[in-house]
């Protein structure tokens, strides 16, 4: 028999065992209630989520942050964009209302009292609350199913009248019922002056556990002879609260006053949390489902939503050229892209062939227009966000040489003598750095501005056939030359030049040999003629820019305005700078006081000097300027250099 009994105590105490196991894994399971109240796709891909997340008893769980939530789409983990708590959630509030014959509803001033005091809190709530409205004496009876209609609520509380005895343990539970499928959170409030008249169905604690069961908050407003240690239970086991009013008949005031705290718990009821990411299926206005997890303290609870991949609109546009315009050299693609999701690329055609596909930001295409003849040209940009939305724009545009050059005077074959004035006419895209003249291949003169010309003097050019070439550079190194021919004739005084070299030259050997006795004589007398100082400063306008690396390696820019511009656009600047890590307006070199001063545009991006960022420093010959992906070097040639 002893052995038995042991069997028996050890069967007892595993199903105990088991039993409690399924007790809390089940209450485990349910101790936190994850609900998707709303979703916003109207801005597909972008998504909102808004979100309650609550504990056994319907209460909020504060303090939760992104990294809580994991959301997956199609199988993928898709990043959350942002997270943040509101406070909006909608809630559904059951009112039960004492209408035994104690409460003498209908006939006492009390009645006013009650039907204003709820009528001006049912004006205080959201508009997105459902309301319900229950009665109790003998019978329980629903006067108002949960409604957002205040109108319809304030209704059902005017046709209330007393009579009977309360059947308060069946009220809790019809209002329990009529309220525990409604989303959100979910209050009762119940008015009554006295306990349960002993003919409910349902005793006390049955009504208080299915309260708690269907986590509805509950909370009490007592008076007169109701049973305030029965109803502080409630309050308690439901995490609401109880409101004993003072008196047999309460006055409006001290119903006021208990339904103003009641509103101010409600902001804490209504927390939700905000969950923003960016779909990646195509927008092709199908619903796809996608899935929220939590994870908090060891316990994981997940809820699926949906959306509609909605389909939006691209806006591109080309601020900076317009239909037809006249351009030529770099041509600057730079547009303006509004997509709903993120611009993933810009596709350019020309004349109906691919130009460039650019993937990454700012999307800008900087071309060289001497591809292609001069003449009318049909681009085509087309711009697509992450879920295929896209739009396009086409554009013509004139394309003409960079640089255009027509040389004047003299004319082509013109027979010219004495001085003669070389005349250009430049025309160029951008800013011209400098124009060289030459004769016959050899360099004879640099002009750096306008207007483009230049004495020739003749004397000493042998007559015949010479070419004239003028050649024109821009700031952003392109270059065209133009060529004429001339006759130079014989010079009329040609021999009285050789007379004059003849006399110059026996001067010379006269006056040199006298030169150096009086040198060796001043040398014994202990005399020195002063040298020339090392120190002396170079002329401002000698000074200029080598560039060692960018776009125009060995291109000499000469410092020859007040202030020469450094940048990105070449439109913008006198120096383009290369690569995207150059700013529109980098920088500007400009002369104060006899000496360069280098200053920065952009204080977040400036140039460096010597490896060193710096705003503003006076440039010393030799110092490396580095400015985006260009390496200038800064000189200040001696004399004849």
């Amino acid at each position: 028999m002893g052995r038995n009994f042991f069997r028996v105590f050890l069967t007892l105490t595993l199903l105990v065992t088991l039993l409690q196991a399924s007790y809390i894994q089940g209450f485990s399971q349910s101790d936190i209630a994850l609900s998707i109240d709303a979703v916003d796709d109207s801005g597909y891909p972008l998504t909102s989520v808004a979100l309650s997340v609550s504990d056994a008893q319907g209460f909020p769980i504060r303090g939760l942050t992104k990294d809580n939530f994991t959301l997956v789409q199609s199988g993928i983990n898709i990043p959350i964009k942002s997270f943040t708590p509101l406070n909006q959630k909608p809630l559904t509030i059951a009112l039960a209302i004492d209408t035994s014959r104690s409460t003498a509803y209908g006939t006492t001033p009390s009645l006013g009292s009650v039907i204003q005091s709820i009528s001006e809190f049912v004006d205080s709530l959201a508009s997105n609350d459902q309301i319900a409205v229950i009665s109790f004496s003998d019978d329980v009876i629903v006067r108002q199913a949960p409604t957002s209609d205040k109108a319809l609520v304030k209704d059902a509380l005017n046709l209330l009248t007393s009579q009977g005895n309360a059947s308060l343990n069946d009220a809790i539970v019809t209002a329990v019922e009529t309220i525990k499928d409604q989303p959100g959170r979910r209050l009762l409030i119940f008015l009554t002056d006295g306990p349960d008249s002993g003919y409910s169905k349902y005793t006390f604690d049955q009504a208080m556990d299915d309260a708690a069961r269907q986590s509805v908050i509950v909370y009490p407003f007592a008076w007169g002879g109701a049973n305030q240690a029965d109803l502080s239970k409630l309050a308690d086991f439901t995490n609401g609260k109880v409101y004993s009013l003072t008196g047999d008949q309460p006055d409006l005031k001290a119903f006021q006053a208990a339904f103003n705290d009641v509103l101010l718990n409600l902001p804490e009821l209504r927390e939700q949390y905000n969950l923003q990411f960016e779909s990646t299926l195509p927008a092709d206005g199908v619903e796809y489902e996608f899935l929220v997890r939590l994870n908090y303290l060891g316990q994981e609870v997940e809820q699926v939503g949906r959306l509609t991949a909605r389909q939006g609109s691209v806006t591109l546009s080309l601020p900076g050229l317009q239909e037809g315009q006249v351009v030529g050299g770099k041509v600057d693609f730079s547009p303006q892209i509004s997509a709903p999701g993120s611009v993933t690329k810009l596709e350019i055609t020309l004349d109906g062939q691919s130009l460039a596909t650019v993937s990454t930001t700012p999307f800008e295409y900087l071309w060289d227009s001497t591809s292609v003849q001069p003449g009318l040209h049909k681009f085509v940009l087309t711009a697509q966000d992450s879920v295929g939305n896209a739009d396009s724009i086409e554009i013509n545009l004139s394309i003409q040489p960079p640089i255009t050059i027509n040389i004047i005077s003299p004319t082509d074959q013109q027979t010219v003598s004495g001085s003669t004035s070389i005349s250009t006419n430049v025309t160029a895209m951008a800013q011209i750095s400098r124009v060289e003249f030459s004769v016959d291949d050899a360099l004879l003169n640099t002009v750096d501005a306008p207007p483009y010309e230049f004495s020739w003097d003749l004397n000493g050019v042998p007559a015949g056939n010479h070419k004239i070439s003028v050649s024109a550079f821009d700031i952003n190194g392109y270059s065209s030359q133009s060529s004429i021919n001339v006759i130079v004739a014989i010079q009329q005084k040609s021999g009285l030049i050789w007379i004059v070299g003849i006399v110059a030259l026996v001067a010379a050997a006269v006056l040199i040999p006298l030169g150096l006795r009086s040198r060796k004589r001043m040398q014994k007398l202990g005399s020195s003629t002063p040298a020339a100082s090392d120190d002396a400063a170079p002329s401002a306008l000698t000074a200029r820019l080598v560039e060692i690396d960018g776009i125009n390696p060995d291109q000499s820019w000469p410092l020859s305005a007040e202030n020469v511009r450094l940048g990105r656009k070449r439109d913008e600047n006198d120096i383009q700078l290369k690569g995207l890590q150059a700013s529109r307006k980098h920088a500007v070199i400009s002369l104060k006081q006899g000496q360069y001063v280098i200053f920065s545009l952009n204080p977040e991006n400036p140039v460096l000097i010597n490896n060193q960022a710096v705003q503003q420093q006076v440039l010393n010959n030799g110092d490396v300027i580095q400015a985006g992906e260009t390496t200038l070097r800064f000189e200040i040639p001696t004399n004849g250099a």
